[in-house]
């Protein structure tokens, strides 16, 4: 893994951003955090930032998770991307990742982020 690890973030919930930050402080992982809850900052951090990972949440009301995945699909097909979801049914995370999604964290089971996450980095 780099230095800094740079991940986006699309999620509208701060209490959920702190809990996905906490897990990532946690590890160790030496991360740069950007978090963004629209799809104009979305576009704009994809071209800037340059993340080398995207988190997602699925439902949210300004930008939801399989939108978030199909403009990545198109701006930057290469970067790997994790849905972070609680109301994300097992049939929809299968059709999701049968499209390209790398994986499905359940805001529940935090826990399995930062796994995910590294297996994500590694394999990009």
């Amino acid at each position: 893994m780099e230095d800094k690890v740079r991940i986006l973030i699309n999620e509208d919930n701060r209490a959920d951003v702190i809990l996905i930050l906490n897990e990532i402080t946690d590890s160790g992982i030496n991360a740069q955090i950007e978090v963004v809850k629209t799809r104009d900052e979305y576009e704009q951090k994809i071209h800037e930032f340059k993340p080398h990972v995207i988190l997602s949440d699925y439902t949210q009301p300004f930008l939801d998770g399989e939108t978030a995945f199909k403009i990545k699909q198109q701006l930057a097909p290469d970067i790997p991307f994790l849905l972070v979801s609680g109301t994300l049914g097992e049939e929809v995370a299968v059709d999701l990742i049968r499209a390209g999604v790398v994986d499905h964290v359940v805001k529940s089971r935090l826990f399995t982020l930062v796994p995910k996450l590294k297996r994500a980095i590694t394999e990009a």
